[in-house]
C-alpha cells in the first residue's frame, strides 16, 4: 500500500511540473499560478518536480529500484539549487533562471524565473535524500535519512504558512521570496513520498539501528517540530493580518485627507471665480469694456483697483464671441503639465515654475452674457500641504501624476525638483499603482513603485487623467510587525525545540515499557503455543463470536483439518448441523452472565464433524 500511495504522489508531482513548464512555455497563466495574482511556479521549480516525481513513482511503476538514476537526479537537484542558492545570497545571475520565459507575466519579480530561497534549500534537501535513503548502512546514515525527510515536510508546511506572511514585503526581498503555494504542497506530498520510501526499507524494519522506542521517540519529537512550527508561523500570520489592515487603514485615512484638501481648494477657487464674475463692480467694467474705447486707461486704473488686489497672477475679461477685452498680470504658457478638471466651472490645471489653477466664469448682467472671466491663480500651498511627507515616514511619498501617450507625467516632488515623467508599467508589465489609479481604480495596493521597491500605496482618481498617489515602502510600514517577527520565531524555534526533547525524554521509557511489555506477552504466547503442540489432546480457542483463534496439532488430527483451514473461522464448522442453534444460544446466554451449559463443566461429550 505504501508503494502504491508513493508512486501516486511521485505520478502527481510529476504531473504537476510538467504543467507548469507547458503553461510558461504557452503563455498560460493558470497553468502556473495557484490564483490569478498569487506567486507563480517558477520554471526550474516545475524542472525540478518533473525529475523528483521521476525517481518517486518508477520504482513503483516497474517494480524495480533505481539507485544510481536516484543518485543522478539527487545530484542534479542539489547541483542546480545550490548554484539558484548562491545567486540570491550573493545577488549574482548565472545564466540559470531563463529570465526570457518569465517576463509576460508580469507578477512583479525583480528576479524573473528566480525560485524562493526556502524552494532551493527545499529540493537540495530531497536531492540528498534521494541519494541518501538507498544507500543506509550505519544508524547515523539512517538518523541522516530520516531527518532529511522531515527536513522537507517542515520547509513545506512553513512555506505554505509563510505564503501568506509575505517575507517580500517585511524584509524588502524581491518577490521571489515568496515560496508559491503550490511549491509549498507539491513539497509537503513529496515529504510523505520519502517517508513512504524509507519505512518498508529493512533497515526501518529490523531492529540492527534503531528499536521501537527510539523510532516512537523520534517520530513523536518530529511530527511535534513540524506541527508546532506551522501552527505558530500560522498564528502569527493570522495576528500580522489584523495589524496590516490597522496600517494600510491609516494611510488610506491619511491618503483620504489629502484628496479632499485637493478637492476643496479646487472647489473653492472655482466658487471664487464665480462669485468675482458675479460682483456689480466686475460687471460694471465688463460693460464698460465693451463699450469704451480707451483699454489702457481702465487698465492702469479701474483694473488694478478692482481685480489686482485679489492677488491673482492674471486676469482676463473676454466678450462672448472670445475676443479678449482685458488682461492684467501674466498666464501660463507653453505649460508642461495641463489637464482639465470636472468641476462645476471650467477649470485648467497647469504647471510651469510652479502649480496654478485656471478657472473661468461667465459675466452675466441680468440674463444677458457680457463675456467671460479668466483667473490664474497660485497652488503652491496646496502642493506642499499634499506633498507633506511627516505623515509618511521617511520613505513616504505623494506622487501626482497625468497619463501622456504610454508613460506618466508627474508633478514635482520630494525627490524630483521638476516635472518628471516615468513608464506606466514596471520592466516586467506590471502596471503602477499610479497607473491603476488613472484607469480608475482606487484603495489600497501593495506592489512595486517606479523604483522597483515593494510599497504600499494608497491610489484614486482626482480627476479625468489626473490621479494621486501616496505610498510608502512596506519595510517602514511594517517595521512593528518585522520586529515582532523577528523577536518572536527565535523564541517560538527555542521552545519547540526544548518541547520536542522534553517530549522525546518522556516518549522513550514509555515506549520502552510497552515494547518490553508486547515482548513479555510475546513470549508468554510462545510458550503456551509450544505447550499446546506438544499435548496429545487436541485444544483450541474460540473468541467471543465464536471464530477460531488457535488450533492445536492434536485437534488438526481429530478433525482432519489443517491448522490454516480453521483459523479466522467459526467454530460452527467442527460441529452438525443441528447443533448450530444450540450453540449460538448458549454462548448469547454465556456473554450475558447466565449460566454455562458447556464452558466450564468436566467432562462433557459432544458430537464433533471432521472434514471428511
Amino acid at each position: 500500500m505504501h508503494k502504491i500511495i508513493q508512486t501516486f504522489i511521485g505520478l502527481a508531482i510529476f504531473a504537476m511540473g510538467g504543467t507548469v513548464l507547458f503553461g510558461w512555455l504557452f503563455h498560460i497563466p493558470l497553468m502556473v499560478q495557484f490564483k490569478i495574482g498569487f506567486v507563480p511556479m517558477q520554471f526550474n521549480t516545475g524542472l525540478c518536480f518533473i525529475l523528483t516525481g521521476l525517481a518517486l513513482a518508477l520504482p513503483g511503476l516497474t517494480g524495480k529500484s533505481f539507485p544510481r538514476l536516484q543518485t543522478i537526479i539527487g545530484v542534479v537537484l542539489i547541483t542546480l539549487c545550490s548554484l539558484i542558492f548562491i545567486e540570491i545570497m550573493f545577488d549574482v545571475s548565472f545564466g540559470i533562471d531563463w529570465p526570457h520565459l518569465h517576463t509576460w507575466i508580469g507578477d512583479g519579480n525583480v528576479r524573473p524565473g528566480r525560485m524562493a530561497p526556502n524552494t532551493a534549500l527545499g529540493f537540495i534537501t530531497v536531492g540528498s535524500a534521494l541519494i541518501q535513503i538507498p544507500r543506509v548502512a550505519t544508524k547515523k546514515q539512517a538518523l541522516l535519512a530520516q531527518i532529511l525527510t522531515f527536513s522537507v515536510l517542515l520547509i513545506g508546511s512553513t512555506g505554505l504558512a509563510g505564503y501568506a506572511l509575505g517575507p517580500d514585503l517585511l524584509f524588502g526581498w524581491a518577490r521571489s521570496a515568496r515560496m508559491a503555494v503550490h511549491t509549498a504542497s507539491g513539497m509537503i506530498l513529496v515529504g510523505v513520498a520519502l517517508w513512504l520510501s524509507w519505512t518498508n526499507t529493512e533497515w526501518n524494519r529490523s531492529h540492527d539501528y534503531f528499536r521501537a522506542d527510539e523510532k516512537i521517540a523520534f517520530l513523536g519529537a518530529a511530527i511535534l517540530i513540524v506541527v508546532a512550527l506551522t501552527a505558530g508561523l500560522t498564528g502569527f500570520v493570522s495576528q500580522q493580518h489584523v495589524l496590516q489592515k490597522a496600517l494600510q487603514y491609516q494611510l488610506l485615512k491619511e491618503f483620504d485627507r489629502r484628496t479632499e484638501l485637493f478637492h476643496m481648494t479646487v472647489e473653492e477657487a472655482v466658487l471664487n471665480t464665480d462669485r468675482t464674475a458675479r460682483r456689480p463692480d466686475v460687471v460694471e467694467l465688463t460693460q464698460y469694456l465693451i463699450n469704451s474705447t480707451n483699454v489702457e486707461e481702465i487698465s492702469d486704473v479701474e483694473a488694478r483697483e478692482t481685480l489686482m488686489a485679489e492677488k491673482f497672477f492674471g486676469v482676463a475679461i473676454q466678450n462672448p464671441a472670445g475676443n479678449e477685452l482685458l488682461r492684467i498680470g501674466s498666464f501660463t504658457q507653453n505649460a508642461k503639465f495641463n489637464v482639465t478638471l470636472s468641476t462645476s466651472s471650467p477649470s485648467t490645471l497647469l504647471w510651469n515654475n510652479g502649480l496654478r489653477l485656471q478657472t473661468t466664469s461667465p459675466i452675466f448682467n441680468g440674463s444677458t452674457r457680457l463675456g467671460t472671466l479668466i483667473l490664474e491663480r497660485s497652488l503652491d500651498s496646496l502642493l506642499t500641504q499634499l506633498y507633506d511627507a511627516q505623515a509618511l515616514g521617511k520613505t513616504g511619498e505623494a506622487v501626482i501624476c497625468m497619463e501622456k501617450a504610454t508613460n506618466l507625467l508627474c508633478l514635482p516632488q520630494n525627490h524630483n525638483s521638476d516635472i518628471f515623467s516615468i513608464k506606466s508599467h514596471s520592466k516586467y508589465g506590471m502596471p503602477l499603482p499610479m497607473k491603476v489609479a488613472l484607469d480608475g481604480g482606487s484603495g489600497v495596493i501593495e506592489s512595486l513603485d517606479y523604483r522597483g521597491n515593494n510599497v504600499v500605496a494608497a491610489y484614486s482618481m482626482l480627476a479625468p487623467n489626473l490621479s494621486m498617489v501616496n505610498k510608502q515602502d512596506s519595510v517602514e510600514l511594517y517595521t512593528e510587525i518585522r520586529q515582532q517577527f523577528t523577536f518572536l520565531v527565535p523564541i517560538l524555534v527555542l521552545l519547540v525545540l526544548i518541547g520536542a526533547a522534553i517530549l522525546r525524554t518522556q516518549l522513550k521509557p514509555l515506549a520502552r515499557k510497552l515494547m518490553s511489555s508486547e515482548a513479555i506477552a510475546a513470549e508468554k504466547e510462545q510458550q503456551i503455543r509450544t505447550l499446546l503442540g506438544s499435548v496429545a489432546e487436541g485444544i483450541m480457542t474460540i473468541d467471543d463470536n465464536g471464530i477460531i483463534e488457535s488450533f492445536n496439532p492434536a485437534a488438526s488430527d481429530i478433525f482432519g483439518y489443517k491448522v490454516e483451514e480453521v483459523l479466522g473461522k467459526n467454530i460452527k464448522m467442527l460441529m452438525p448441523p443441528n447443533m448450530h442453534h444450540a450453540h449460538d444460544a448458549g454462548m448469547r446466554r454465556y456473554i450475558s452472565g447466565g449460566e454455562a451449559h458447556v464452558v466450564g463443566k468436566q467432562n462433557v461429550e459432544l458430537p464433533g464433524l471432521r472434514s471428511d
